[in-house]
């Protein structure tokens, strides 16, 4: 047997380690969440720009019955808020199987889409204890939009959702398999553009710029794969904007520029990461709905079921001691600015049919 000098073992040893060292390193590489939550590899250089990507990744092909039985994260306004925001009193809820501070008579989009799918409806993020873990939450507050200012009164900003989906008890697979829900923007037009010193373009512009920055967060430190994101119907057009002839075109046309340049972004956000991106079209949905409501069951396409004309707040409000309609399913709107649950739930189902909502990229 061969004898081996002192320093013949020491650079024996000093092999060894080197070899060990860059297994380890590849295990840890092989081990990354990226990899473990069954997302895209993205190949991403760091710069002092951001994130940028190397090279194209194929893109994930999915249609809309891949999306049924995932887990399902709400994020947004009032337009699915299941109690975030605050609790709404009766008459809101009227048509839901228990008391609910949903902004409508029932179901809200984001319940719909959850049954739907064959998935439990959301809960609201902040009905749940510290550690709760959950699949299905819904990060949705009413008030809020995509500008941290957008806020007429306290709600849960549009980054602050995003930082608690990041935070949240929820493992790498149900992330990656989960369909990241967005209904958001209407209330930056109504609330936030009046101020805005530049034109509709521009403001849209910079709501769109926003909507991609939460998108990225989502999809690099949330592990989002698949997004389902509602561009916005005709704002002047709610009953708070319709002034009893016509709608708010101002607010339509800031309304339009948006959703030209969000479906340009989300197209490129597909293009770029590879994510599976659904556009759900309220504005031809609603479009639908003007054309011939009768189809659908609606007799009133422009007043509130609920409330009472406040004229120093320029909307109807509904409370406890307003008057509401009797039959809920002919009014597409509950209230001033928020849709019936017949409403809601015509919506989710042309959506999940392929009619008003279709997967980006896809042929």
């Amino acid at each position: 047997m061969a004898c081996f000098t002192i320093h013949q073992q020491l650079r024996f040893f000093q092999c060894v380690s080197v070899i060990f060292f860059f297994l380890a390193v590849a295990a840890f590489l092989l081990k990354t969440p990226e990899n473990c939550n069954g997302g895209p590899s993205n190949n991403l250089i760091i710069t002092n720009g951001g994130i940028s990507q190397r090279s194209s990744t194929p893109a994930l092909d999915l249609t809309i019955t891949d999306l049924q039985g995932r887990p399902l994260f709400v994020f947004g306004d009032s337009t699915v808020d299941a109690g975030n925001f605050r609790i709404t009193t009766r008459p809101y809820g009227i048509d839901y199987k228990t008391a609910t501070p949903r902004f409508t008579n029932g179901r809200t989009i984001a319940d719909d889409l959850a049954e739907k799918m064959g998935t439990p409806i959301p809960q609201a993020f902040n009905s749940l204890g510290a550690d709760d873990q959950h699949i299905n939450i819904n990060f949705a507050s009413g008030g809020c939009g995509l500008l941290t200012k957008t806020n007429p009164l306290p709600c849960t900003s549009m980054s602050d959702q995003v930082i608690q989906m990041i935070n949240a008890r929820v493992g790498n697979v149900e992330r990656a398999r989960a369909v990241y829900f967005i209904s958001v923007g209407a209330n930056d037009i109504v609330f936030s553009f009046q101020s805005f010193p530049g034109t509709r373009n521009e403001f849209a512009d910079v709501l769109v710029s926003k909507m991609e920055s939460y998108m990225k967060l989502l999809f690099f430190s949330g592990g989002a794969r698949i997004f389902v994101v509602n561009n916005l119907a005709p704002i002047g057009c709610i009953p708070d904007k319709f002034n009893g002839s016509s709608c708010d075109d101002n607010l339509n046309e800031v309304a339009e520029a948006f959703n030209i340049r969000l479906e340009s972004a989300l197209n490129k956000f597909r293009k770029d990461y590879g994510a599976a991106i659904f556009l759900a079209n309220s504005t031809k949905m609603f479009a639908q709905i003007l054309e011939h409501p009768e189809k659908f069951g609606f007799k009133n396409t422009t007043g509130p079921c609920c409330g009472e004309w406040k004229a120093l707040e320029n909307r109807f409000d509904c409370g406890k001691n307003s008057s509401y309609c009797g039959d809920r399913d002919e009014f597409v709107f509950f209230d001033g600015a928020h849709s019936t649950e017949a409403a809601n739930k015509l919506f989710v189902d042309y959506c999940l049919s392929g009619r008003v909502c279709s997967p980006l990229g896809n042929v």
